[in-house]
């Protein structure tokens, strides 16, 4: 004798079968694809020595020179000379690094750097999109290297 519900039940369990076989065989060849190449490692690089022949070099040497005669802050003790000392034999608190509030000012900060560089530029890690903040930054390396600028 023949039970109805038997048969839908039969094909409903062997359904679930082939969608689990399936769903295995995707996963398995999912595992097969190979991944992105990487990225080659950052070449390392160092800063340049600070050049009285440029202006912002001028500038940014009145203000280590300013830096060396008076402490910042007279509440802060002075470091010892070990503590002084960065892990690249800099000083403390002689960087050039600032913090800009804006996106829009970080672009104008570039630009003008780019636009008054003298000597050389160093943009190593800044990502360039075809936008027009990237063809706005291109088109000014493309003028500062015109001038001479490396």
């Amino acid at each position: 004798m023949r039970m109805p519900g038997r048969t839908s039940l039969a094909r409903g369990f062997g359904r679930c079968v082939q969608l689990a076989a399936l769903l295995a065989a995707c996963l398995a060849i999912g595992g097969c694809t190979s991944l992105p190449k990487l990225d080659p490692p950052p070449v390392p690089s160092q800063s340049l020595p600070l050049s009285p022949q440029t202006a912002l070099g001028r500038l940014a040497l009145a203000s280590v020179s300013a830096l060396t005669v008076a402490p910042v802050s007279p509440t802060v003790p002075e470091p010892s000379s070990d503590e002084a000392r960065m892990p690249d034999g800099s000083e403390q608190g002689l960087s050039g690094f600032r913090l800009l509030p804006l996106g829009t000012h970080s672009l104008d900060a570039r630009l003008q750097l780019v636009h008054h560089a003298q000597g050389s530029l160093d943009l190593q890690y800044y990502h360039f999109a075809v936008d027009s903040t990237g063809r706005a930054l291109l088109r000014a390396l493309r003028d500062a290297a015109a001038r001479g600028v490396r």
